[in-house]
């Protein structure tokens, strides 16, 4: 059976990294049975798609907040953040990731851990509960990390060290130019960031950008894009302290806030003609609404995005993924939704809508794209994997990976290996998660998809489980004590306690 090569040769390689994997040892995994088959160790069981497979966990990243996947001088890397600090990997073999370096730096939330172009420096944000200095702009907690990256054995041991720091809260910060001396912050601010290293870098604000929301994304050409509220694409090339406004977008009404954005293919974007020169550019003209022929949208003109609604019981008010059409955005056409995939929605009992989220909640979390499949963390419905097409944003879910514990915060393309026994080339993906660390799973885009009824079952796997609940609290309670305790729980402290202690809450 090919299923347990994968599992074994993903648990030798990464115990050589000294991290816990869990693996299945039934080898039914990827056989699509929705009930939960095979087991991970301390938190029971989990359920997937034939298509997906299920290589191991690093557990010792758990509580697992966000990541950054950046190449650097061809060496692929993991820039991994969590409740403990900042992790680095090279994932030049994604099933078997070897640690580069680590800064222990207790904090939450940090999602979106940003990396310059080069990899030599990294930004993170701390939210809502850290270890950071107080008093600051509107005296809360949080901040603004500099780290700077130094390779004291190139390309094989790295010491990440703290460069600079400001007390101005930010629930994301993302670089606007290749180098993070610019970054844009989600509380609308503008930071500048000067110098290199410890001894010799300052960062100040310069000043209220265009917005603020929940996060900005800037894609591979360089345009910014917020992701809450009224949607900007600004350009902060010219002047980042200054960025131009070029165009805007309205999100769902019935969405909290688009949780991130991803604009793929953007270095193949090549502007439209003017309108009034249609009649000489037949190619270049469109029909609103209308994606057949040379409507059809091109390279950079398609916009994925996907909304958070956390604390959220049912998925009646549930946001979901969403595509939208930016044909000529670089002239001011204001973006124009197209498609919404939202889970389970009126296929099952009453409604359709599972009602099980006892955690988090029935809420979409940080995703990623690789060409057009789209691989995108559910909280408590693990990770989930969806077929775009680009041309006209339709979306079709293809798979998932669903822990019974999971509270799934961010999902990354790392990489695609040909593993043995299967004998053709698989898609691995990071996704981060609250509860357990990092789960290595695997896609396997010639594989078996799901039946409709597997993909709709899938949803409700977590149904009746109390453990889910009861674990995805306790984790917070933890996660709660690590962030404050100097990244440390109390001697003493057991799971038998923190259940005690959340009940108590």
């Amino acid at each position: 059976m090919r299923r347990p090569i994968l599992a074994a040769l993903a648990a030798l390689a990464l115990a050589a990294t000294g991290f816990t994997t869990a693996v299945s040892p039934t080898g039914q995994l990827g056989d699509g049975n929705i009930t939960g088959v095979g087991t991970l160790g301390f938190d029971g069981a989990y359920a997937n798609s034939p298509n997906v497979y299920y290589l191991g966990t690093l557990f010792t990243e758990s509580p697992g907040v966000g990541g950054k996947y950046v190449e650097v001088e061809g060496q692929p890397r993991f820039y991994m953040t969590g409740v403990k600090g900042l992790s680095i990997y090279d994932v030049s073999v994604p099933t078997a990731p070897v640690l580069m370096g680590h800064l222990p730096l207790g904090h939450f939330q940090n999602e979106d851990v940003d990396v310059s172009a080069d990899g030599s420096r990294a930004i993170i944000s701390i939210d809502t509960v850290g270890v950071s200095p107080t008093g600051g702009r509107a005296g809360t907690l949080g901040g603004v990390y500099v780290i700077d990256i130094e390779e004291v054995v190139p390309g094989r041991v790295l010491r990440p060290q703290i460069s600079a720091y400001i007390h101005e809260r930010n629930h994301t910060s993302t670089c606007a130019d290749d180098a993070c001396e610019w970054i844009y912050g989600s509380s609308n601010d503008i930071l500048h960031v000067e110098g290199k290293g410890p001894d010799d870098t300052t960062i100040t604000r310069v000043g209220a950008g265009v917005t603020g929301g929940h996060a900005w994304n800037r894609d591979e050409a360089g345009i910014m894009i917020s992701d809450s509220g009224t949607r900007f694409v600004v350009d902060p090339s010219d002047d980042p302290a200054n960025p131009t406004v070029v165009t805007r977008g309205q999100p769902p009404a019935n969405d909290r806030y688009q949780h991130n954005n991803v604009r793929p293919d953007a270095l193949g974007f090549v502007p439209r003609a003017p309108r009034e020169q249609w009649d000489e550019h037949p190619e270049d003209s469109y029909q609103e609404g209308s994606f057949e022929g040379t409507s059809a949208l091109r390279a950079g003109e398609l916009f994925i995005g996907n909304a958070e609604t956390t604390v959220n019981p049912f998925c009646d008010n549930a946001g979901g993924l969403s595509t939208w059409d930016m044909r000529d955005w670089d002239k001011g056409r204001e973006m124009a939704l197209v498609e919404q995939l939202k889970p389970a929605n009126g296929l099952l009992v009453t409604d359709g809508r599972p009602v099980v989220n006892a955690g988090l909640g029935c809420s979409g979390h940080w995703f990623t794209v690789q060409d057009d499949l789209i691989a995108a963390s559910w909280y408590e419905h693990g990770t989930r994997f969806v077929q775009v097409d680009s041309s006209n944003g339709e979306m079709t879910e293809v798979g998932w990976f669903q822990p019974v514990v999971t509270e799934a915060g961010a999902a990354h393309f790392v990489g695609q290996v040909e593993v043995p026994g299967v004998g053709r080339t698989l898609d691995i993906v990071y996704n981060v998660d609250y509860a357990r660390g990092i789960d290595i799973i695997a896609f396997d885009r010639e594989g078996i998809p799901p039946t409709d009824e597997q993909l709709i079952g899938s949803w409700y796997q977590n149904l009746d489980r109390f453990q889910t609940g009861a674990f995805a609290n306790t984790e917070r309670y933890l996660c709660n004590l690590a962030s404050t305790n100097g990244g440390a729980v109390p001697t003493g402290t057991t799971f038998a306690d923190a259940l005690v202690a959340t009940a108590a809450e």
